[in-house]
């Protein structure tokens, strides 16, 4: 099967539109045409239909973008392990991170990581875990950030070091409360991430052990957008220690302690374990386990 022709089939798929898809390749729509119309002959199967001014994947092409989109993931990753070869520690590395490591983790890391090795070009996307795992699968990050260990069979990680949940909230909302009871946590709206985020995950599953189940008044997207809720009042919100550490060092925020509820969770480096691992990626591997060591040893 000629990768051209599928790889032509796959944007043509994604769009539907004959000269959208042109577009993007760079080519003719005739040629668009041409090359679809000899993979469906070498296939033996009509791989689209016109309905009207529109175009539809058929049942046989339905099969075959799933089946392409795996076959081009994994010739990009054949392509990949002789570039990281030949290139050495030049090249491209394109590195994913979940909300928390991104923010508070990967920046200053990244920069020293460019400092040391100025021809490697960096790409850098920030998501929630969820959503960062299911890149690294389908490789579009060669070496992701996440708190928790992926889930998914095609994904190898490697723990980076620990991570502390804490909860905090403005001085105002609490009064005099600093210590409470896991019960006791109703009392107060919680503002908290929203699903697929590690540290809403990790404070579920902690909170579950207590035999309590909490109902989040808001949920934001970010770190930084619930602790910002926190210092307005809206609420209380757990949140990593390290992006706590100015709001509570300002006094905007103060920290609750709730009895038998000891947060943490790992924080990890996952990639595809058919990936080649080349020397930049072992090398950023290292600087965040080190960054890690001497913020723990603060």
């Amino acid at each position: 099967m000629d990768l051209q022709r599928l790889r032509t089939f796959q944007v043509l798929s994604e769009t539907l539109h004959f000269r959208h898809a042109a577009e993007r390749l760079g080519l003719t729509q005739s040629a668009v045409s041409q090359q679809i119309a000899a993979l469906e002959k070498d296939l033996g199967a009509a791989l689209f239909e016109r309905i009207g001014r529109r175009v539809y994947l058929t049942a046989a092409g339905q099969v075959l973008a799933a089946e392409a989109a795996k076959v081009l993931s994994t010739v990009s990753r054949a392509r990949e392990a002789v570039g990281a070869v030949s290139k050495g520690d030049a090249g491209r590395l394109r590195v994913g991170a979940s909300t928390t490591p991104g923010i508070y983790l990967l920046p200053e890391v990244l920069g020293r990581f460019r400092a040391d090795f100025p021809l490697v070009e960096l790409d850098f996307g920030i998501a929630n875990s969820s959503r960062i795992e299911a890149l690294t699968v389908a490789n579009e990050f060669d070496l992701a950030v996440c708190g928790f260990r992926p889930t998914h069979a095609e994904l190898f990680e490697t723990e980076l070091g620990e991570d502390r949940i804490v909860a905090v909230a403005s001085p105002a909302l609490l009064g005099k409360s600093r210590r409470i009871r896991p019960r006791d946590l109703g009392g107060w709206p919680l503002v908290a991430r929203e699903r697929g985020s590690a540290t809403r995950t990790a404070v579920e599953r902690a909170l579950a052990g207590l035999g309590v189940e909490l109902t989040p008044a808001f949920e934001l997207p970010s770190p930084e957008a619930i602790i910002r809720a926190a210092e307005a009042g809206l609420g209380y919100a757990f949140v990593s220690s390290r992006a706590a550490r100015e709001g509570l060092e300002t006094r905007r925020l103060v920290a609750l302690q709730v009895e038998g509820l000891d947060v943490r969770r790992g924080l990890f480096a996952m990639y595809h374990r058919d990936k080649q691992v080349t020397p930049a990626m072992r090398d950023l591997t290292e600087l965040l386990r080190a960054r890690l060591r001497t913020a723990d040893k603060r």
